[in-house]
């Protein structure tokens, strides 16, 4: 297969006292690509995967949710109701080969962060902006002591998605481990 990036290693031993068990937040946005191979047809992985994957649309389900749709795999584990819904899922593509079907993935943050995360940002950038002064008209009654009490805001609003980050994901190893054992159980899908 022409442009094929390398598989991604067996997952860590999270036994391990070196292990850190915190996806950190290039692996998040970037992704760690999963290459798996599986002996069976795509359409019959496909199949296998849907019927046993939970439906993502239902919040009550627990454990690996999602599907296969025209070739895209969305998976994602979900431990709970009302739990972090930005965690890492496990996207890409199912094709068809010679000897079986191979499963292109990454572990990645879902679509929907990258562009939250454009639009917080950048709101907070230009409200930075404007309280700074750079930017349009400079307010003259500010003192001092409110330009504190924004900056505190500002900082606390730039930090609080990445303590939520730091707090949802800090089960992804386990969670990915848990996604590839269900393919390999449910789709024959290995390393």
């Amino acid at each position: 297969m022409r442009g094929a990036k390398v598989c991604f290693p067996p997952i860590a031993d999270t036994s391990s006292p070196q292990h850190h068990p915190l996806m950190r937040l290039r692996d998040y946005f970037v992704g760690q690509p999963v290459c798996l191979k599986s002996l069976l047809s795509a359409r019959t992985v496909a199949s296998r995967i849907n019927a046993a994957a939970g439906s993502a649309f239902w919040p009550f389900n627990t454990g690996v949710v999602g599907g296969v749709g025209l070739g895209r795999v969305r998976l994602r584990y979900a431990s709970s109701f009302g739990e972090y819904n930005a965690k890492p899922v496990l996207a890409g593509q199912l094709r068809e080969t010679a000897s079986g079907s191979i499963l292109v993935l990454r572990y990645r943050a879902p679509a929907w962060i990258y562009l939250f995360d454009l639009f917080w940002y950048s709101l907070l950038g230009g409200v930075t902006l404007v309280m700074l002064g750079l930017v349009g008209e400079k307010n003259s009654d500010l003192a001092g002591r409110d330009l504190v009490i924004v900056s505190v805001g500002l900082i606390a609003m730039f930090i609080i998605p990445l303590v939520l980050h730091y707090i949802g994901t800090r089960n992804s190893d386990q969670e990915l481990g848990y996604m590839l054992n269900f393919l390999a159980e449910h789709a024959d899908a290995n390393l």
